[in-house]
Order: structure tokens, then C-alpha cells, then sequence
């Protein structure tokens, strides 16, 4: 879903359209314990046609779906499972979708709710997720959550006070997480639970709507996207360098005349090249940025484009598209993709393996 931001009368949280998610459960307890748990019922995604106009470069396939949620915020694990955040008023998901295209409930949690921004990574056996604190968005959670697949949840402590704006948390290459706290303004690397927060921009003009990060570890370069709109962000929708002395140095311009904004992931590898890209939701684009921060179309004709990210195994890149009503996946080798749940798909590709005759020895 894009993040498209609107003017707010007070500084809670976030958020105009980005994210949703909602649904009041009971019975849950002080730590968050839920009764259901695991990956359970039928597919989550339906496979639909894509859009008439998106245009494709040779050797990529592209795949949309649906579901009978809002989708917010993607990210994948290690392993090519993609976790995708319900982003509606009506459910409380957290969905993971395997390499077939079969998506099933991860967790559903209180933790959850409301129409505040939400991201995540894994931890373990676990999902590490920041929570945007909006209660006027139906959420009054904040800061940094440890959830299970049962649902249950556990906040961690921050040693320097709330942070309130929470947009997004990644992987440090030197170990813990970078998050990005766009009311607070800055960047900050947390090297474990517990430890003081250590903020990334010491000098020089902080962009004033600091949201998606990615971090790109063959050439050690931290990028930050700033999202563009009325207060609490601002200035202009483009891609900043974090560099290693603390300054934020403007990299490229992605749209200078919308303030619908949207996402920003790294590919470092396959059918997307090793390279960083942006979506341009008021353009219907995925942009390419070049080394020179220039920004080349790679596709168009999409339906408001938001927030992505690359698989880290075989390179497909999943979008979010059309204010989270549908889910654009992408690759070079979609063949398996909605054509049944892995185990199915694998079971028949032994059973054609297994009835293939030997040849002949003569």
C-alpha cells in the first residue's frame, strides 16, 4: 500500500493511507497470548488479471492477486517465505505466502490492529516488528514488538524515550537493526535489546519524512527514502545516502510534483539485476535508480505501486498495489506461482519423475 500522506491535526502516529489493519479480538491476555496459531485455513490470495496497461520488459512474468483483505507492508525471510501484513479495518493478519503462491494466516494478533504502519523482520523463530503508535488509527501500541506465531507478543525496551512514528526496520550488516522513526526525524542502528539507540544523522539537514530504508552490503550503502506531504513529514519524495560520518545526502529524485509517495526495496540479484528500485504510485512506475541517481522506468502501467521488496533467493519482487487491494508478483519463472501449494506442485514433479521410463540398455 502506498504511503500517501495527509495533513493531521496532531502528531500520533501516522498515517493516511498506508497499512491497515484492524479487528478487535478477545480473550487475549496481559503478554498478548492468542488462541490460534500456525500457518491454517484456505489459500488467503486468488490469482486476478493484471492491469490492461502495464508494459514488461523481456524475460519477466508478472502474476497479480487479491484478497479478501487490504495488504500493507511485504518483507521475506531467509528462506523465500514472504510475510505480508493485513491492512484492513476487518482483520488482524499477519499472511505467509510460500514459493507456490499458497498464503496462509502466520499469526493474528491485537498487536495487529488499527491502520498504523507496520514492518517487520525475522528473529528467529519469531517476527521482529515496529509499530507506528496512532490511536486515532485504532492502534495504541509503539515502538518494537517480538511476535510469535501463536500471536503472543513481547514488547522490547528502548533505553531513549517513545519513538511514536516507527516506519520501518531492517537488518544491520554489523549486526542488530536500523529503524527509521519519521516524527522523531533521524535513523537509528539498536545493536541488541536493550542497548541505547544510537542515531545515524549527527549533522547537516535531516529530511523531515524519513520512512523506507534498504541497505546495500557490496558497496556499504544505507539508503533512506523521505516521504513528501503535509506535517509531520515533508520536503520532497526522493532516496537519501545515510553516509558513514552522519549526514543524509540527497541521492535521487523520484517524484517532485506528488506527495503519494511509495516504496523502496534493493535487488541483488536475478531477473532485476543487482540495483535499487522505487515505486512511483502517482506514476504507476517502477523505477530503476541508476549509479548517478537518475531514475529509469523498468515498468509502468501499474495501479498505484507501494510498498515492495525482492526475494533474496531466486530475485521475485512482490508489490502492493492499488491501496493494498492487490498483490503484484514478479519474476523471470512464475511457472509454479498459483498453479497449486508447493507440497502439491512438488509431489507431482516426483510422481512425473518417478513414471518417466529409463532408457533402453543395449
Amino acid at each position: 500500500m502506498l504511503f500517501n500522506r495527509m495533513h493531521l491535526s496532531t502528531r500520533f502516529g501516522l498515517i493516511a493511507a498506508i497499512f491497515f489493519v484492524l479487528l478487535s479480538w478477545g480473550g487475549i491476555a496481559a503478554e498478548g497470548q492468542f488462541t490460534d496459531s500456525g500457518y491454517s485455513g484456505a489459500n488467503l490470495i486468488q490469482p486476478v488479471s493484471l492491469p490492461a496497461g502495464i508494459t514488461l520488459p523481456p524475460g519477466l512474468e508478472a502474476k497479480q492477486f487479491n484478497s479478501s483483505f487490504a495488504m500493507g507492508a511485504v518483507f521475506f525471510g531467509p528462506d523465500s517465505t514472504a510475510y505480508v501484513f493485513s491492512c484492513d479495518r476487518d482483520s488482524q493478519k499477519l499472511m505467509a505466502i510460500d514459493s507456490s503462491g499458497t498464503a496462509r494466516t502466520y499469526a493474528e494478533s491485537e498487536l495487529l490492529s488499527g491502520i498504523n504502519l507496520k514492518t517487520g523482520v525475522i528473529l528467529g523463530s519469531s517476527i521482529l516488528m515496529t509499530e507506528d503508535y496512532w490511536p486515532g488509527g485504532g492502534n495504541q501500541f509503539r515502538g518494537i514488538y517480538e511476535l510469535k506465531p501463536d500471536g503472543s507478543y513481547r514488547k522490547w525496551n528502548l533505553t531513549n524515550g517513545n519513538y511514536d512514528g516507527m516506519t520501518c526496520i531492517i537488518p544491520a550488516p554489523e549486526g542488530g537493526w536500523f529503524f527509521s522513526d519519521f516524527e522523531r526525524d533521524n535513523v537509528w542502528h539498536l545493536s541488541e535489546e536493550g542497548a541505547s539507540e544510537t542515531p545515524l544523522i549527527a549533522k547537516g539537514v535531516v529530511p523531515p519524512g524519513l520512512g523506507v530504508l534498504a541497505y546495500d552490503s557490496s558497496y556499504g550503502v544505507l539508503y533512506a527514502m523521505n516521504w513528501a506531504g503535509s506535517w509531520p513529514v515533508g520536503g520532497i519524495f526522493a532516496v537519501y545516502k545515510i553516509t558513514n560520518d552522519g549526514e543524509a545526502i540527497l541521492f535521487a529524485k523520484v517524484n517532485e510534483t506528488s506527495a503519494q509517495n511509495g516504496g523502496m526495496a534493493l535487488s541483488t540479484g536475478g531477473p532485476f539485476g543487482h540495483a535499487l528500485y522505487v515505486s512511483d504510485a502517482a506514476g504507476g512506475k517502477l523505477l530503476k535508480v541508476e549509479a548517478d541517481g537518475t531514475t529509469t522506468s523498468a515498468i509502468t502501467g501499474l495501479i498505484k505501486p507501494g510498498n515492495m521488496q525482492f526475494n533474496p533467493v531466486n530475485g521475485d519482487l512482490l508489490i502492493v498495489c492499488d491501496d493494498g487491494k492487490s498483490l503484484l508478483w514478479l519474476g523471470s519463472d512464475l511457472s509454479r506461482v498459483g498453479s497449486g501449494s508447493l507440497s502439491e506442485i512438488e509431489a507431482s514433479e516426483q510422481e512425473k519423475a518417478s513414471s518417466t521410463p529409463l532408457p533402453s540398455v543395449t
